[in-house]
């Protein structure tokens, strides 16, 4: 299976090692390669909150450059 970044959900991340496998309209594809064990999990679940504080920084900046 293979989804664009932003089709994957939290849940899929945590549970799913994911292989990046390109690029499609200028946005990284993954393909699923098994299940996570516990640990990995949650190293994943730490890797998307980090993740999503830094999109949401720069979402904030982005908006108020335009507004």
């Amino acid at each position: 299976m293979q989804k664009k970044l932003s089709e994957i959900t939290r849940a899929e991340w945590v549970a799913i090692i994911w292989l990046e496998c390109g690029e499609e309209d200028g946005e990284r594809l993954f393909m699923a390669n098994g299940r996570r064990t516990p640990d990995e999990a949650m190293n994943a679940a730490e890797e998307w909150e980090v993740f999503q504080q830094a999109n949401d920084e720069v979402n904030s900046v982005v908006i108020a450059e335009k507004g």
